[in-house]
């Protein structure tokens, strides 16, 4: 693990660009809360990171909804998920995105590129 962060180190301290570092906060949570929490991180990485934390559009201080009776662990789908990530895409492009508790879930969408649409050159 020591050798993982130092190697992490390494490569954000060598950028000649801040690494964008995209946080997403956890149910009931807000984007300045979850930057409170990497303020000293971001106090030892200095100009070399730049913590983007946006709070979530919708009503409840989540990503997304859940239908009645279930959990995030036992729902099929999860609604008001694609009105999250087209909210985040505003903040693209970053080099990372790191989810809270269930927010690993649109962490990893939101890393993704978009897909092609219809019509859309391919390289």
């Amino acid at each position: 693990m020591i050798l993982l962060r130092s190697f992490f180190l390494l490569v954000v301290m060598s950028r000649s660009e801040a690494l964008r570092v995209l946080l997403l906060h956890g149910k009931g949570s807000s984007g300045p809360e979850m930057l409170s929490r990497f303020e000293k991180i971001g106090a030892a990485l200095g100009k070399n990171v730049e913590f983007v934390a946006p709070t979530s559009p919708l009503a409840q201080p989540e990503w997304w909804a859940l239908p009645p009776g279930h959990r995030s662990f036992t729902a099929t789908e999860y609604l008001d998920f694609d009105q999250s990530v087209a909210f985040l895409r505003d903040f693209m492009p970053v080099d990372v995105a790191w989810g809270h508790s269930d927010c690993r879930r649109p962490s990893k969408v939101v890393a993704l590129p978009p897909p092609p649409r219809k019509g859309d050159k391919l390289d």
